[in-house]
C-alpha cells in the first residue's frame, strides 16, 4: 500500500526569482514556501529491525528518498516537540511487544510515521534542523547547479563529524548541514571511484593509484548497513545513469563506445553534443572574450601563465574597454564572482613582465579573488609553470588557446608593423628593440583559439576547480572558497559538434600522480590516424623519433636542485663551495661555478645530476672532481647533444606517418608553419639559440626527421608531402621600408579538415610530458567547421583565397625570394654563421625608401605573408648553451 500525504513547507536554496527561469526557480530561500509530497514506500525487513522507504518530492521537481529506521525517528520526537509548540505532534506509539512483528502491525506503524513525518515538515521544518537532517535535506539539496539531489548526512571524515552531499558532478563535505561553503570536494571525472571495505566507505580521487580523496565512516551503531547505503547510491548516480565516470567499475559490461568515449587517457569524456567556435586572432579572440564576461550572470574563472588587468579588449576605432573595467562592472552591478589563477614567476627580477604579486594586488582590490602558484621551493620545481591560458564564464562557456591577456597579443588580418593608434603604451611589442617606435617596426602576433559552449564548458570550468581547490590545500590558503562543479543534468543540447577537452598535469601542478598526458596522446594519435592532411602552426616543434627511452634517469633525480647563494668576493667564472643541504649536519658539500652574469648575492639553483651508468665504477677525485663528473660538464660529456633527452613521440608519430605515405604512394600532404625564430633578442640571447638548435635538431640536422626520411626516400618523394614555411610581414614606416616577422604563437593541429587540437601546448616536453608545464587544449571533430577554419587561416597567410598544398608552396617560395632580395642581403639557406647573420638579415630594421623595392614587394609579396622557414640557417653554427648555463637550469628548460 502506498500512502500520499503533502505539507507546505520552506525550503533551504538562495534567492527568489522569477518563474520564467526553470533554473533559477530550483533556488529558494528559507522563506519561501513550497509543497511536499511524501510517500510511504515498501518495507525492508532486517534480521533485527525494519526499514521504512519513504519518497519525498517538491513541486520543483526534486524528488529522492531515505530509508529510516523507528529508531531513527524517534531521536527527533523532542526536537520536533519544541520546534512545534504551537501544534500537538503526538509521536506514534509503540509498545515494544512480541506482536509488533506482526505484518499487520508494523504497516499501520509505517502509516502512522508517514502522518507523522508529514505533519511535522508542516509544523516545525523551519525551526527543526533534526527533521531537516533526518529527512536528508541541507543548505544546498535543492541548488540543482551541481546536479539533481541524490543522497545526503552526516558521517564521519577522520574523527570529525561532517555533512557529506553527493551530487552527479561531485562528493562535497560541509561541516554542518546549514553551511553553504563546503570544506572539501571530491570531483567527478575518469579517475573517480569508490570501494566498500570493512568499517569504511573509500572515496578514490584516483581509482587506478588507489589514492585516497576521503574515507568515510558511520557515527551511528549500525554503521555497515548505512554505509552501504551510500555504496548504492554512488553505484546508482555513477554506474547505472554515468557509467562512463566509473571506468574501472565497469569491466562486466565496458563496450567499444565506452572506450572510445575516453580516448586519449583524457581527465573527462567525448562530449557528443557541443559547439565550437574558432577564433584565428587577437582581435577576434579579445572582442569575444569582452562579449563574454559583459554577459557572466555568476562566476569568471581566468587563469593565465601572465595577465594584465589593463589590457584593452576593445580598442579602436570601437571605445577603448580594459579587462579591469570590466571585471570591476562583473562584480559591482550584477554580483559576478571572479576567481583568478596566475602563474608565481620564480623571480621578479629574472621574469619582470610577469609582476603577479603586483596583479593580484590590482586585482583583489576590485572584489577579485585570487591565488598565485606555486610556491616553488614548496613545490619542489623551479623550471616549470602553469602554461594554459583559460576564461570560463559561468561553465557555459569557456576559451581555451594560446592566448594570454597581455600586452602585444591583439591584432588582426591587416598585422601593420606600424602603430596606428590602435597599440597605446605598451602594446607596441618589440623585443628586438627599445629605439623610436616611429623607426622601427612593431612584432605582428599570430595566434589562435576556440570558444566551446555546452558539456565541453563544463570539463574547462572541472579543470579550473580542480586547480583552484589543489593551489588552496597547497598555498593553505583555508580562507579562500572551494569551489564546485556545475552539472548540465536534463539539459537539451543543440550543437553538433564533438569535443574533448585533454591537459597535461602531474604532481606538483595538480597533485596528479602519475601525470596526466593526454594532450601529448591527443596529437600523437591524431597524427598516426591523418589520411590527407596534417596541418600544424606552432611556436615551437622540438620532439623525438625513437622508440626507445634514450634518457633513463628518473624524472625526480634529474630534476634534484640544490639552493645555493653566491657569497661576497666571488665573481663570474669563480668556483666556491656549498652545502647540498644546509640544514643537516652531515651535509655534503659541493662545489658552484659562478655562471655568466652572475655575483656576489646572486640566487643559483644549481642541478644535481647523477653519474652516467658508464662512469659508476669511477672513484670521485673528492667534492670537486665528483661534482663535476655528475654536472656532466666534464671533458667526456660535454659535447653530448641536448637533443637526446627529448622525450615526446610526435616526431616519431609523424615520421612514422609520411614513410607509410610514401611507402604506400597516398595523397597525405604535412604543412608545418613555424617562426622564423623564437621569441626574444634574436642575436643576444642564449636562450633563443638553445631553442634553435632544439628546432633545427628536430627538422633538418643529422637524426632530424628530414634527415631520417632522406636516408630512405628521394628528394622528391618527400617535398612532394611536405613543407615548411613561416609568417613574415613587409610594410611601410616613419624612415623607410621595414619587415618583421609575424610570430607564430598558435598551438594548432588540424587533421584531414575534420579534427583539429587547439590549446595552450606546444609541441615540446615541457607541454607534453605532464610533469612540466600544466596544459589545456580542446580536441574538436567538426568537418564544416575544422575545414572552414583551415582554409580561413591559409587563405589569410597566402593572399589567395583558396589555396592547396601545392599553392601554399609555390607562394611561400616566391615571398621567400622577394624580401629576402629586399631586406636580407642573402638567402637565409646560405647565412650558415652569426656573424654573417648580424650584418645581413633585416628583421626589425629599415632599409631607405626605394619606389622600385616597394612597387615589386607590392607586385610579389601583397598582403601575403606566407615564406619558407629556412631549415640551413645557421648551419655551421653550434647553437648549444653553454656548459656553465646547463650546470644553472640544465637542457630540459629548452625542450
Amino acid at each position: 500500500m502506498v500512502l500520499l500525504l503533502q505539507g507546505v513547507v520552506t525550503l533551504p536554496g538562495t534567492t527568489t526569482t522569477s518563474s520564467s527561469s526553470s533554473r533559477e526557480t530550483r533556488r529558494r530561500t528559507t522563506q519561501e514556501a513550497c509543497a511536499v509530497s511524501i510517500w510511504l514506500g515498501d518495507l525492508v525487513w532486517g534480521e533485527t529491525y525494519v526499514l521504512y522507504t519513504f519518497y519525498l518530492a517538491c513541486v520543483d521537481g526534486f524528488s529522492w528518498r531515505v530509508r529510516l529506521r523507528y529508531s531513527d525517528v524517534a531521536r527527533i520526537f523532542s526536537a520536533v516537540a519544541r520546534a512545534s509548540r504551537r501544534t500537538a505532534l503526538p509521536p506514534p506509539r509503540k509498545t515494544w511487544r512480541l506482536h509488533e512483528t506482526d505484518a499487520e502491525v508494523i504497516a499501520a506503524r509505517s502509516r502512522d510515521l508517514a502522518t507523522y513525518l508529514s505533519r511535522a515538515v508542516e509544523a516545525a521544518w523551519d525551526d527543526c534542523v533534526e527533521l531537516r537532517e533526518l529527512l536528508e535535506v541541507g543548505a544546498t539539496s535543492f541548488d540543482d547547479s551541481g546536479g539533481p539531489k541524490c543522497k545526503e548526512g552526516y558521517l564521519l571524515v577522520g574523527v570529525s563529524r561532517r555533512w557529506i552531499v553527493l551530487k552527479k558532478a561531485y562528493l562535497a563535505i560541509y561541516e554542518r548541514s546549514r553551511d553553504k561553503k563546503a570544506v572539501a570536494v571530491v570531483p567527478v571525472d575518469a579517475r573517480f571511484g569508490f570501494e566498500l571495505l570493512e568499517k569504511q566507505l573509500v572515496v578514490y580521487s584516483n581509482v587506478s593509484t588507489k589514492r585516497v580523496a576521503c574515507a568515510l565512516r558511520s557515527p551511528h551503531a549500525d554503521g555497515a548497513r548505512r554505509l552501504k547505503e551510500w555504496r548504492e547510491a554512488l553505484e546508482t548516480t555513477f554506474l547505472s545513469e554515468q557509467p562512463r565516470f566509473a571506468k574501472p567499475k565497469l569491466s562486466r559490461r565496458e563496450n567499444d563506445w565506452e572506450r572510445q568515449s575516453f580516448r586519449f587517457e583524457s581527465f573527462v569524456p567525448v562530449r557528443r553534443k557541443g559547439r565550437a567556435r574558432f577564433l584565428w586572432c587577437g582581435r577576434e579572440y579579445f572582442l569575444a572574450v569582452l562579449e563574454a564576461l559583459r554577459a557572466a550572470e555568476k562566476e569568471i574563472f581566468l587563469a593565465g601563465w601572465r595577465l594584465n588587468p589593463k589590457i584593452l579588449l576593445s580598442r579602436s576605432p570601437d571605445p577603448a574597454i580594459s579587462l579591469l573595467a570590466v571585471l570591476e562592472e562583473a562584480i559591482s552591478e550584477r554580483g559576478v564572482e571572479v576567481y583568478v589563477l596566475l602563474y608565481r614567476e620564480f623571480s621578479e627580477a629574472l621574469q619582470p613582465k610577469h609582476r603577479s604579486s603586483e596583479v593580484a594586488s590590482r586585482l583583489r582590490s576590485i572584489g577579485v579573488r585570487v591565488l598565485r602558484h606555486p610556491n616553488h621551493l614548496a613545490a619542489g620545481q623551479v623550471f616549470w609553470s602553469h602554461h594554459e591560458k583559460l576564461v570560463v564564464v559561468d561553465q557555459e562557456l569557456a576559451f581555451v588557446g594560446g592566448l594570454d591577456l597581455v600586452e602585444g597579443r591583439y591584432c588582426d588580418e591587416s598585422r601593420v608593423l606600424r602603430n596606428d593608434g590602435r597599440f597605446p603604451g605598451i602594446e607596441f611589442y618589440q623585443p628586438n628593440r627599445f629605439l623610436s617606435r616611429g623607426d622601427y617596426p612593431r612584432l605582428p602576433w599570430q595566434d589562435v583559439a576556440v570558444q566551446v559552449t555546452g558539456p565541453a564548458a563544463l570539463d574547462v570550468g572541472l579543470h579550473f576547480i580542480a586547480r583552484w581547490n589543489h593551489h588552496r590545500l597547497a598555498l593553505r590558503a583555508y580562507d579562500e572558497t572551494v569551489l564546485l562543479p556545475r552539472c548540465r543534468c536534463g539539459r537539451v543540447e543543440d550543437g553538433d559538434d564533438e569535443i574533448q577537452v585533454v591537459r597535461s598535469v602531474g604532481r606538483w601542478s595538480l597533485g596528479v600522480d602519475p601525470p596526466e598526458r593526454s594532450v601529448l596522446r591527443a596529437w600523437c594519435e591524431t597524427i598516426a590516424a591523418a589520411k590527407s592532411l596534417i596541418y600544424v602552426e606552432q611556436q615551437f616543434f622540438i620532439t623525438a623519433f625513437d622508440d626507445d627511452e634514450e634518457f633513463p634517469v628518473p624524472e625526480e633525480e634529474a630534476a634534484a636542485t640544490t639552493l645555493v647563494v653566491v657569497p661576497p668576493g666571488v665573481s663570474e667564472g669563480e668556483s666556491f663551495a656549498a652545502p647540498v643541504d644546509a640544514t643537516s649536519s652531515s651535509s655534503q658539500w659541493i662545489t658552484v661555478v659562478v655562471p655568466r652574469g652572475c655575483g656576489p648575492g646572486s640566487t643559483l639553483y644549481a642541478r644535481r645530476h647523477h653519474q652516467n651508468q658508464k662512469q659508476k665504477g669511477r672513484p670521485p677525485q673528492g667534492n670537486l672532481g665528483f661534482f663535476f663528473d655528475a654536472l656532466g660538464i666534464s671533458s667526456s660529456s660535454s659535447s653530448s647533444s641536448n637533443h637526446q633527452v627529448v622525450r615526446n613521440e610526435i616526431g616519431r608519430a609523424l615520421y612514422d606517418r609520411l614513410r607509410r605515405s610514401i611507402l604506400e604512394d597516398d595523397d597525405l600532404r604535412v604543412l608545418l608553419v613555424l617562426p622564423l625564430h623564437p621569441n626574444g633578442k634574436f642575436f643576444e640571447s642564449t636562450d633563443v639559440r638553445a631553442v634553435m638548435q632544439q628546432q633545427y635538431a628536430t627538422l633538418s640536422r643529422d637524426g632530424s626527421l628530414l634527415d631520417r626520411l632522406s636516408r630512405e626516400f628521394s628528394p622528391a618523394s618527400i617535398e612532394k608531402r611536405i613543407g615548411t614555411c613561416s609568417l613574415r610581414v613587409w610594410g611601410e614606416m616613419d624612415a623607410g621600408l621595414a619587415s618583421e616577422m609575424a610570430y607564430v604563437h598558435s598551438k594548432l593541429l588540424i587533421v584531414d579538415d575534420k579534427i583539429a587540437v587547439v590549446g595552450s601546448a606546444n609541441v615540446n616536453d615541457r607541454s607534453m610530458l605532464g610533469d612540466r608545464d600544466s596544459e589545456v587544449a580542446v580536441v574538436v571533430s567538426s568537418e564544416s567547421s575544422v575545414r572552414d577554419f583551415r582554409r580561413r587561416l591559409w587563405a589569410q597567410h597566402s593572399g589567395h583565397p583558396s589555396p592547396s598544398f601545392e599553392d601554399m608552396m609555390a607562394i611561400a617560395a616566391r615571398n621567400s625570394r622577394a624580401l629576402e632580395i629586399a631586406f636580407d642581403g642573402r638567402p637565409w639557406n646560405e647565412i650558415a654563421t652569426w656573424d654573417d647573420a648580424k650584418s645581413l638579415i633585416g628583421l626589425s630594421r629599415i632599409r631607405a625608401a626605394d619606389d622600385d623595392i616597394k612597387a615589386k614587394l607590392q607586385r610579389d609579396v601583397g598582403a601575403s605573408t606566407l615564406c619558407l622557414f629556412p631549415l640551413d640557417f645557421l648551419k655551421a653554427e653550434t647553437l648549444n648553451p653553454s656548459a656553465l648555463n646547463k650546470l644553472v637550469v640544465g637542457p630540459r628548460l629548452y625542450q
